[in-house]
């Protein structure tokens, strides 16, 4: 049985409810919030998470030995630590309220859960359909009824240390008709237990704000004060969002109308660092010491002044706490070893990946290695893909966390080891030093709280918008009165604070990936992740307009990141990521494709995109050589051909929109993997080619070779394709490889697409891709897709087509 005395059962109630939707803690990561609880002073932690099997989905099954061993270690663990452990049951998905037999189920359940140690429940019927069973409609007046006789009866029959109770009516929004009116509420607070805690998440589901006026009108209603179930860093609405930000917009002064406060954090429990570290420092302190004014000298950014600042014990500034949070969560970065992490959800058993993923030829030194208990290791590419495209993974799956087996192995590797490996210039140094704290810093006030941004993506999206809405200094558009060479040079001295920024994303993409850390790299990766890949595409648009790409001076644009706005946060695209999308994309419709919405082939090998010029033409050309063609002449012509079929083309056509994407091994190394051009007239394209094409059969009839050599040149680029894509499922016959090939001037012929004029005036801009058979190449392709139409877009061109065939294969 827990040992809680009445002293500390009638403290403030203050600690972390895991009451989240999505894949629940293991009993490791549980342990360890423990821990933490007790050494930040917090007292309590309520099991509640929505898809573990036997809390909700199946509610009346009672558990076998085996769980009920795990769950007893579980208390056994929390009451050592001085931690309440309070057990959770969610019956109202489908309880028959006026059945002594479910009542029964109830009961024996949690007397299950009594016998291994547990006095604290509680009954959560947040939710649910507020309609009743017919049969329930005969016994009870109305729905709150039925709750309070079923709650009564199984608090009365335990007589439990703490007991908590969930309404469905659990915040003022979801109040009918309102809160002072809600006769649900009314009869909730009237005939409910008075020694029961009536939960309440605030205005809101996520509330931005709570308020000591709120909270009393709230107490006045359900005759108590409420127990705070707080959602603030709550994520399981959008798990491509996280929130690392501090505690904040909950004055201590609410403690005083409030019977205790839960935190319902990430539902990746290695991001709730600072969140439940934050909380602990509010829980401690007596009043509130933010201030506008303090607020600036304890930014994250500017560290130095929390060193030699005397913080008084009893006041709580959020700013100055998250400073000391970061610092100590920086250390714990450079760990080697954490709690295990939840299973990773698994590609829904209805795809192929055949249909998507081709496979990749990878050296045997890139094998994955088992580990010592012979678990195959974990792939930060399937962490990634569960989170930036949770359609393809079950996500939300009922599952069971009380089992042995509920964990996965913390030896988790990249299936790029040996690609990515050259990124860094000393990989023995790279593997022991924990991620440096500004690029930590980054992370956090990138992926900050749900109506908030950090001081560093405040930054990214002001310069960036800055750099946009003055572009056309850099297209020699001379605007206003000023001296257009001193407008360069300060359009040129913010597009140098904007790199900064950006590098230092790339660098904690970096950093983070080969932190020692692995079961906390991989709660985190999937975020640092996305981070990256949209300051690579921001970064590369930032270039276009730095070369000159928008000759028109733009509009001045909506601060769509920041805003007063008060509603529930799943109801906008936001975050870190949303947002910029919503910054590059402000009214036009290109917003929905920069989302990920298929289930690509990921790389975690850093990559940089950028627009490319005459002078990357050879650069570029790389991408045609192949290990399979020994003939050198062959090879040469080989490059030949595909800088004369593209590159050249782009640049005498003058394509205003290309960019390429390149892995840089070091500053000196760098490779091509994809490009792509487009041009705002499709029409002009399409004119332009046929001229293109006689100069191009002209110059390649008058070359030295043998035309067999070029014939079986062309043949093996065909057949190549051919066999990567079908993986040998089928059989190549001579007649599919040579397509009736007869001449190279034929071949030259069929090189450009031709489409009819109808289709042009609806989609009138052209795109033409070229990327390597490599599928991991399929991301990077998908972003320069993005800074493309993008910048399309920022000059007046929604619509655009591009044609896709085996050609566009290297």
């Amino acid at each position: 049985m827990q040992n809680i005395d009445d002293a500390f059962a009638s403290n403030y109630i203050c600690g972390v409810v895991e009451g989240f939707y999505g894949r629940p803690w293991t009993a490791e990561q549980r342990k360890h919030l423990f821990e933490r609880l007790s050494k930040l002073g917090m007292n309590t932690y309520l099991y509640a998470p929505k898809d573990d099997i036997k809390h909700r989905a199946e509610w009346r099954i009672l558990y076998t030995k085996e769980e009920i061993e795990i769950l007893k270690d579980l208390i056994t663990v929390a009451t050592k630590n001085k931690v309440n452990f309070v057990y959770a049951l969610s019956p109202g998905i489908d309880i028959m309220y006026s059945s002594p037999k479910e009542i029964k189920k109830i009961k024996e359940k949690l007397e299950q859960v009594r016998e291994a140690g547990c006095n604290a429940f509680a009954l959560l019927f947040d939710d649910i359909e507020t309609s009743m069973q017919n049969l329930d409609k005969q016994h009870f007046a109305s729905f709150a009824t039925a709750q309070v006789s079923v709650t009564n009866e199984i608090y009365k029959g335990f007589k439990p240390v703490q007991f908590f109770f969930c309404p469905t009516e659990y915040c003022e929004s979801r109040a009918v008709p309102q809160l002072n009116e809600s006769e649900y509420l009314h009869t909730i607070g009237e005939k409910l237990h008075p020694d029961i805690q009536i939960m309440w998440t605030g205005p809101r589901v996520v509330s931005r704000i709570l308020t000591v006026e709120h909270l009393e009108r709230v107490s006045k209603v359900i005759r108590r004060n409420p127990l705070v179930w707080d959602n603030l860093h709550a994520n399981d609405y959008d798990p491509k969002r996280v929130y690392l930000g501090p505690f904040y917009g909950r004055p201590v002064a609410i403690r005083k109308v409030t019977s205790g406060l839960l935190l319902n954090p990430n539902c990746k429990y290695e991001t709730n660092f600072v969140p439940i570290q934050t909380l602990g420092d509010w829980n401690s302190s007596e009043i509130d010491g933010f201030t506008p004014q303090t607020s600036q000298s304890f930014s994250l950014s500017n560290p130095e002044p929390i060193e030699n600042a005397v913080k008084l014990s009893n006041r709580y500034d959020p700013l100055q706490s998250l400073s000391a949070a970061a610092k100590l969560w920086h250390e714990e970065f450079g760990q080697t070893s954490g709690p295990s992490i939840p299973p990773i959800p698994r590609l829904d058993t209805a795809i192929d990946a055949d249909d998507f993923a081709l496979d990749r030829q990878r050296s045997a030194s890139n094998d994955l290695d088992a580990d010592c208990n012979g678990d195959t290791e974990i792939q930060l590419e399937e962490i990634i893909q569960a989170v930036v495209v949770p359609e393809m993974t079950e996500m939300n799956e009922a599952v069971n966390s009380l089992t042995a087996d509920y964990a996965e192995p913390m030896e988790i590797n990249s299936k790029e080891d040996v690609v990515s490996e050259p990124v860094i210039e000393d990989i023995e140094s790279e593997q022991v030093i924990p991620v440096d704290y500004a690029p930590l810093c980054t992370l956090i006030d990138m992926f900050y709280l749900p109506f908030e941004h950090g001081e560093r993506a405040l930054q990214f999206y002001e310069e960036f918008t800055w750099l946009y809405e003055n572009c056309a200094v850099m297209a020699g558009i001379h605007v206003g009165d000023g001296d257009l060479e001193k407008a360069q040079v300060e359009w040129l001295r913010h597009f140098d604070e904007f790199e900064n920024i950006v590098r230092n994303v790339f660098l904690m993409f970096k950093r983070i990936s080969n932190a020692p850390n692995k079961a906390l790299v991989s709660e985190v990766i999937p975020y640092v992740w996305e981070a990256h890949g949209i300051c690579a595409t921001v970064f590369a648009i930032a270039k276009w307009l730095k070369n000159g790409g928008l000759k028109d001076s733009p509009d001045e644009q909506s601060h769509v990141w920041s805003s007063d706005f008060d509603d529930e946060p799943w109801s906008l695209q936001g975050g870190f990521v949303g947002d910029s999308i919503r910054m590059l994309c402000q009214g036009n419709q290109v917003n929905a494709f920069l989302n990920n919405k298929l289930l690509l082939p990921l790389t975690v090998t850093p990559y940089e995109l950028r627009p490319f010029c005459r002078d990357d033409i050879k650069f570029l050309g790389e991408l045609s050589r192949s290990s399979e063609v020994s003939n050198t002449e062959l090879q040469s012509l080989r490059q030949s051909l595909i800088e004369d079929r593209y590159m050249h083309l782009y640049i005498e056509l003058q394509f205003e929109h290309t960019f390429l994407a390149e892995e840089g091994f070091t500053p000196e190394e760098k490779k091509a993997i994809c490009f792509a051009a487009g041009k705002q007239s499709g029409q002009k394209f399409f004119d332009f080619v046929e001229e293109y094409v006689t100069n191009l059969k002209q110059k390649y009839a008058g070359m030295g070779l043998q035309e067999e050599d070029v014939r079986n040149h062309l043949s093996f680029l065909t057949r190549s394709v051919l066999q990567k894509f079908y993986s040998n499922k089928i059989e190549i016959s001579t007649e599919l490889v040579n397509f009736q090939i007869k001449t190279i001037q034929d071949e030259i012929n069929n090189w450009y697409p031709r489409v009819s004029d109808s289709i042009l005036i609806n989609y009138p801009s052209y795109v033409d891709l070229r990327f390597s058979m490599d599928a991991y190449d399929s991301m990077p392709m998908k972003r320069i897709l993005h800074c493309i139409s993008v910048t399309l877009t920022m000059t007046g061109k929604q619509y655009f087509i591009s044609l896709l065939s085996f050609g566009n294969c290297f």
